[in-house]
């Protein structure tokens, strides 16, 4: 028993020991964006480390709408670590209050911008944007968006209306996907008729068949 009660207060002293505190909370992956993870973590300095429940950590960071997965993990004697991965935007879609959404390939508005980024193109959405966490309608056109491949950078405009897709290119061509499946070989398709410098003349290309791409 005294054995017993010895081993206990001696385990109390290592877990309530300042030495193994929170001293500090280290963040990887989020860049400028270390700070907001860090509120979002809500840890107090100071804490029990090895008493802290890293995966309520985990969920609070996870709810952040830019972040898509985060793995918490304890750096003995003090150190919390976090380590972000960040839902990229494939596409943006203004809104009526003059931002854009930003929102990535699953169709979530991972955060606002003020002006629509570069190289991305504009999702044509059926309703206004939502606000960041909610996902865009259609959420095919953010699908549509993440499939480019060799033609990112060259879209303007992504529409879907009805289960069918299409493109408009940024010299003004229209691109004519059909349905939303095989994205990934129908951009491909586009891409390999259109060449690098595109088709003098040519108004439209219609890959619903990317083995017989047709273009006018």
């Amino acid at each position: 028993m005294v054995a017993l009660l010895v081993a206990t207060g001696a385990v109390a002293v290592v877990v309530w020991s300042p030495f193994v505190d929170v001293d500090r909370v280290m963040v990887a992956g989020a860049g400028a964006r270390s700070a907001e993870v860090r509120a979002a973590a809500d840890v107090d300095r100071g804490s029990p480390l090895v008493l802290l429940d890293t995966g309520a950590v985990q969920a609070r960071v996870e709810e952040l709408a830019w972040v898509g997965a985060a793995d918490v993990s304890r750096d003995l004697p003090g150190t919390l670590r976090i380590r972000v991965t960040r839902r990229p935007p494939v596409a943006y879609a203004p809104r009526g209050d003059g931002q854009v959404a930003l929102v990535d390939t699953t169709g979530v508005v991972t955060g606002l911008s003020p002006r629509p980024p570069g190289g991305l193109p504009a999702l044509v959405t059926s309703v206004a944007p939502p606000d960041p966490g909610a996902t865009v309608t259609p959420v095919g056109a953010a699908r549509v968006a993440g499939a480019l491949g060799p033609l990112a950078g060259r879209v303007a405009r992504v529409f879907v209306a009805d289960g069918e897709a299409a493109l408009t290119l940024a010299d003004g061509v229209a691109v004519r996907l059909g349905d939303l499946s095989r994205l990934a070989e129908k951009s491909r398709a586009a891409a390999a008729v259109l060449g690098a410098a595109g088709l003098p003349g040519v108004t439209y290309l219609d890959v619903r068949v990317p083995a017989a791409p047709v273009t006018g």
